[in-house]
C-alpha cells in the first residue's frame, strides 16, 4: 500500500477502499504481551513515499467472530444535520460472540471491528495513534432497519 494522505504513518492505517486494517509492530506487540485473542497479521509493504519503504508494519485480520451484527432494536432518534433533523438509529447489537478479544461478525458487519474493554483500555494506555473506538451503544445509521 501507499500512502495517500497524512503526514506521518500512526500506529493504525486504515485503507481508503475495503475494511483491512494495517498495524505497527508497537500494536502487534502490545496485542502479544497483553495475550489478546482473535486476531492474526500477514505480511504488507507500506510506502510512506513513491520509493521509501517503511518496515515493521503488518495486516491486521480479525478472526474472532460473533453473529450478525443487528440494527432491529436499535433505538430511532432525531439527529441535527446543517439541512435539519433526520432520524438515525442508535445501537448495534451483538450476539453469539466466540468470547475472543477482537472479533468481527460472520457477515462483516458493515465492517465494524470490535474489541473488548481490555483491548480498548490497553491501546488508549499505550497511545496507540489514529484508532477510535466507540461503544455498540453509540454507533448509528441512517438507515431504517425495519426495511
Amino acid at each position: 500500500m501507499r500512502r495517500s494522505s497524512g503526514r506521518r504513518i500512526a500506529d493504525f492505517i486504515w485503507t481508503t477502499w475495503a475494511i483491512p486494517a494495517i498495524v505497527s509492530e508497537r500494536v502487534v506487540n502490545l496485542f502479544r504481551e497483553q495475550r489478546f485473542t482473535g486476531w492474526a497479521t500477514y505480511p504488507v509493504d507500506v510506502y510512506s513515499t513513491a520509493t521509501s519503504l517503511t518496515p515493521d508494519y503488518y495486516g491486521l485480520a480479525i478472526t474472532g467472530r460473533c453473529h450478525e451484527a443487528d440494527w432491529s432494536e436499535s433505538q430511532r432518534v432525531l439527529k441535527e444535520y446543517p439541512a435539519g433533523y433526520f432520524p438515525v438509529w442508535r445501537g448495534l447489537h451483538i450476539s453469539g460472540w466466540d468470547g475472543s478479544d477482537l472479533f468481527m461478525s460472520n457477515n462483516g458487519g458493515e465492517g465494524h471491528k470490535f474489541v473488548t474493554d481490555r483491548v480498548r483500555v490497553a491501546l488508549e494506555q499505550a497511545n496507540i495513534s489514529n484508532v477510535e473506538i466507540q461503544s455498540t451503544s453509540d454507533l448509528e445509521t441512517d438507515t431504517d432497519p425495519a426495511r
